[in-house]
C-alpha cells in the first residue's frame, strides 16, 4: 500500500461517489475521506441500518404476541 500524497482539497470520498450511484436524487459532499466519521454516505447507512433493526424487532415482538394469542386462544374463549 502506498501512502496517499494527495492534498487534502483533493480528498474524494469512495463510499460518497459509490453512494451517488445508488442514491441518484441525493446530492451529498464527497470533499472528505472515507475514514472520517461525519462521512455523509456512512451517516445514511447507519441510520437505515437502525431503521431496518427497529422494524425487525417490533415486528418480531407482533409475532410474538400473535403466537400467544394463538396458542391461548382456548384459555381466552373461556373468558366470554
Amino acid at each position: 500500500m502506498k501512502e496517499c500524497t494527495a492534498e487534502t482539497n483533493e480528498h474524494k470520498c469512495i463510499n460518497c461517489i459509490s453512494y451517488h450511484r445508488h442514491q441518484r436524487g441525493e446530492k451529498i459532499s464527497e470533499d472528505h475521506t472515507a475514514l472520517n466519521k461525519n462521512c455523509p454516505s456512512l451517516q445514511a447507512v447507519l441510520t437505515k441500518y437502525r431503521k431496518n433493526r427497529l422494524l425487525a424487532w417490533t415486528t418480531y415482538v407482533l409475532i410474538t404476541i400473535w403466537e400467544h394469542i394463538d396458542r391461548n386462544r382456548n384459555k381466552l374463549d373461556a373468558f366470554k
